[in-house]
């Protein structure tokens, strides 16, 4: 904090800096030890939290401020990790990118301009949480994961905060520049929610949902949401300081994915970095471990933000024409010119000036909000000293300052979207993201390049990494190729040719690809996902189950990131509970593809040449490699698996061209060979093969779903009539090249229960004849100990888990349990489809009508029919 306040003070006031530190430290250090226990019930209580499951970890609080520049602590949610500076990328590496983010919302309420948000100068919170306990931060998880509560969870780590800027500040003891008054509130409530996954293609980025209400009854005209970032990107024990440089990156060419057609990804990213990453002969040498001229922590990687998609934000209301601004200042502050580096980029005519008559900090609520509102896409800092005094945009920059500031320095970047009229009780979501990249510096000497050639620097660095993390949170948000509305538009997309014929003189299209690159402008907030899961039917049959699933949509649906078809195959699933640790795999469908491993040498700065191998694409069929390297698609002689990390494939002709081939999974496709799945239908014609308009009510089902798709797995030798559990799921074959994991749908989501028959029954079920079991039932005859009762239900009180089974059962009757007195002691109406698995099945507690466990003795019980059969029996029980 001392150097803190040291940078953005004037230095003339190191004294009073130096008096009140140490009661500034002691004021915080009180707030971060208190607990619960002592939590002043009529106080905000402010909390915070980290994300840390990806590879990025992030602090997150609930006072309006994401990392740093955070104020008092109370308990802390981290859960016994804290990043350091509040930000650090790759987790647990000691390599940070931020000091801290802070929101800003600005608006003119009446004839005045008010903006809340946290500032370093200002040293007021202006957002605040409720007191304990409203006011701590709630988390959840689509995982299980302890403390967490899954109920409308989006992400494996969500963290959700509320806080208003109802509360009025104390005009703060520093008033560094006499612009900025006590805080005056607009009354508006925040609502943040932070969502992180641990997948490889989520593991770089964190998403936020702002929600930004008007709980006031004025009306909040033209207001601004802004988010003030300050980085910090350096090794934490020792990597240099206040070298930060930072630009807007409009677009990425060339593109991230797909470059047949050149087209470019639009990012709208602000970036922040080091200048040069920290190499081997910068200012720090304490870590042992070179790597070529950087150290194994120097800090290569940079960060960025994003406002997700301004274009589409809308208010309860209605739309808005919401425009971007992207503003960067420095802020050493000085009454002396010479000794002052307080500048910002200025259009030419904007001549408004802030503290001490300088472009840069934007001190008090009028100057930030201007810097909010300006509509201004600054330059990268790095071209600073090169903007020329006859320059038609930009201002020229003081050059006594701008080669300081082009090579790096203490520096704040502000990305900004409005306008919006926020009415009384309206309110509007911005989504943000902070994306993290690796490897942006390549070359250890680039930072030569600064402060005077700026575009030989830009050309030397590396976007790649972090552009296609962008591109991910871009596409998690608002999934591209889905109509999420159901109105029919499913996005923004483009038409590649990749094949064309010449027919009478003139190219005509013979192939083209339609990808889809941004979404209908609903959000998603869905990640990539497997294929649609399978509809499954569970048949009990003679000692066994016949398990029938039908893939017509999981087979031929698009992954909307791919956009392909990305089914590899399905899993197979038994269990004795429903538990989801309790499912085994018992069968296993795979499509027959394969993985390209292509040779990669690199050189290294020795003149020696090093080798890699990489997978550049999606899985091959074997019908696409037999046409790529065979002598013709039909050429059975080509088998991949000859070819091997120690017997390649070398490409005629091209003699660099050297691959292997591994199978994908196990292409386990030959069914009933190398698996016991079958096709229902083994003569069904496969509907990719035939138009569309050809297909038949023969190639339908019963269910109106194709029978080409319809598999079946039969499971012998099961106990009779106990209870089994079974799941189908199918799975993808990920993405090698981006390194997406595959992803396979949740085995609990559609699971069946099944009883296996002692004997089938007759086909007319009325005159099948119900039995029961056990019979007698014996308190001490460890029924639980042997998994006939309770599985899964560990927990439960052992009286309340007992069951008497009843089978072949008609899927609709009346169960009733009578003392030999004839009292009646439990009804139980059975009601199910004849399709249901468990349709002739059903269990009887031991419990009676009011509650209680039944005594020992002789009872008797009837099944009624609703064609009014009705069957009797006896049953024993000896407690």
């Amino acid at each position: 904090m001392r150097r803190l306040l040291g940078r953005i003070l004037p230095r003339s006031n190191c004294i009073f800096v130096c008096l009140i530190v140490p009661v500034l430290a002691l004021m915080l250090q009180e707030n971060t030890l208190a607990q619960p226990s002592a939590i002043n019930q009529n106080a905000p209580y402010y909390d915070y939290a980290a994300h840390y499951v990806g590879k990025i970890a992030l602090g997150v609080s609930n006072q309006g401020t994401i990392g740093g520049y955070r104020g008092p602590i109370d308990t802390g949610a981290y859960y016994g990790y804290y990043p350091p500076a509040g930000c650090e990328y790759p987790k647990r590496s000691s390599l940070t990118l931020l000091n801290g983010i802070e929101l800003w919302v600005g608006a003119v309420t009446g004839a005045d301009t008010n903006v809340s948000g946290w500032t370093a100068w200002n040293l007021e919170d202006e957002f605040s949480p409720d007191a304990f306990p409203h006011g701590a931060m709630l988390h959840r998880s689509i995982n299980r994961s302890p403390g967490a509560k899954p109920d409308d969870a989006i992400s494996e780590d969500d963290w959700i905060a509320e806080y208003t800027d109802t509360l009025k500040g104390v005009k703060p003891w520093i008033d560094f520049y006499t612009a900025k008054f006590p805080h005056r509130p607009m009354n508006i409530k925040v609502t943040e929610e932070s969502f992180a996954w641990s997948y490889q293609y989520a593991e770089d980025f964190v998403l936020f949902r702002f929600t930004i209400r008007n709980i006031g009854h004025r009306l909040l005209k033209q207001m601004y949401v802004g988010f003030n970032m300050s980085p910090r990107v350096q090794y934490i024990h020792g990597g240099s300081t206040d070298d930060e440089v930072c630009g807007f990156l409009r677009e990425y060419l060339p593109p991230s994915f797909d470059s047949r057609c050149l087209l470019s990804d639009t990012l709208d990213l602000a970036w922040m970095s080091d200048n040069d990453g920290d190499p081997l002969n910068g200012q720090w040498q304490t870590v042992p471990v070179p790597r070529g001229d950087y150290y194994e922590r120097s800090n290569r990687n940079l960060v960025g933000a994003t406002i997700l998609s301004s274009k589409y934000l809308q208010t309860e209301f209605g739309s808005s024409d919401a425009h971007l601004s992207f503003n960067w200042y420095t802020f050493w502050g000085s009454s002396d010119p010479i000794d002052s580096i307080d500048f910002g980029p200025r259009l030419i005519g904007e001549n408004r000036k802030f503290a001490n008559g300088h472009f840069g900090l934007p001190d008090g609520d009028r100057n930030m909000y201007y810097l909010m509102q300006n509509g201004e896409i600054d330059y990268p800092s790095v071209y600073t000293a090169t903007v020329s005094q006859y320059d038609l945009v930009w201002q020229y920059p003081d050059q006594r300052i701008a080669p300081l500031i082009a090579d790096g320095q203490w520096l704040s970047c502000l990305l900004s979207v409005g306008p919006f009229d926020l009415y009384p009780g309206e309110e509007i979501d911005i989504p943000y993201a902070i994306v993290a990249g690796e490897n942006f510096h390549v070359y250890p000497n680039n930072g030569d390049n600064l402060p005077y050639n700026p575009q030989q620097w830009m050309q030397n660095v590396d976007f790649s990494d972090l552009a296609k993390n962008a591109l991910w949170a871009q596409w998690v948000y608002d999934n591209p190729g889905v109509d999420t509305d159901g109105d029919g538009y499913r996005g923004e997309y483009h038409i590649c040719v990749t094949d064309s014929v010449l027919i009478g003189g003139n190219w005509t299209v013979a192939k083209a690809d339609t990808t889809y690159y941004r979404g209908d402008g609903i959000p998603d907030w869905k990640g990539a996902q497997a294929p649609p899961a399978p509809k499954v039917w569970v048949e009990p049959l003679l000692n066994g189950v016949r398990i029938r699933w039908n893939g017509s949509r999981s087979e031929a649906e698009k992954d909307p990131f791919l956009q392909a078809v990305d089914f590899e195959g399905y899993h197979v699933y038994l269990g004795r509970d429903n538990r989801e640790a309790s499912l085994q795999l018992i069968g296993q469908y795979d499509r027959q593809n394969y993985d390209k491993h292509v040779f990669i040498p690199i050189p290294n700065d020795s003149g020696l040449w090093t080798t890699s191998w990489e997978v550049q694409n999606i899985p091959f069929t074997l019908e696409e490699l037999r046409c790529l390297y065979g002598f013709s698609c039909y050429d059975s002689s080509f088998d991949p698996e000859t070819f091997t990390i120690t017997n390649t494939y070398r490409f005629p002709n091209f003699p660099d061209s050297i691959f292997y081939f591994t199978k994908h999974d196990f292409n386990s496709h030959r069914l009933g060979i190398d698996t016991d799945i079958h096709k229902v239908y083994p003569d069904a014609r496969d509907p990719s093969q035939v138009h569309p308009d050809s297909l038949t009510p023969d190639d339908y089902t019963a269910d109106s779903l194709l029978k080409f798709y319809e598999y079946e797995l039969v499971i012998p030798n099961l106990l009779p009539s106990v209870s089994y559990y079974a799941s189908v799921t199918a799975y993808d074959f990920g993405s090698p090249p981006s390194g997406l994991q595959a992803l396979e749908t949740s085995k609990m989501a559609d699971i069946k229960t099944v009883y296996p028959y002692i004997n089938p029954g007759d086909e007319d079920e009325s005159n099948r004849k119900v039995y029961i079991y056990p019979n007698p039932y014996r308190i001490d005859a460890g029924y639980r100990a042997d998994g006939l009762e309770s599985r899964g239900r560990d927990e439960d009180f052992v009286d309340r888990v007992r069951q008497i089974h009843f089978n072949n059962l008609p899927h609709k009757c009346t169960i009733r349990i009578f003392t030999l007195d004839g009292d009646l002691i439990r009804e139980i109406d059975h009601d199910k489809s004849p399709d249901d698995p468990t349709a002739h099945h059903d269990t009887f507690s031991l419990i009676n009508r009011n509650g209680m466990l039944i005594v020992t003795g002789l009872y008797y019980w009837t099944v009624e029919s609703p064609d009014s059969k009705v069957q009797m029996g006896k049953l024993v029980v000896i407690m």
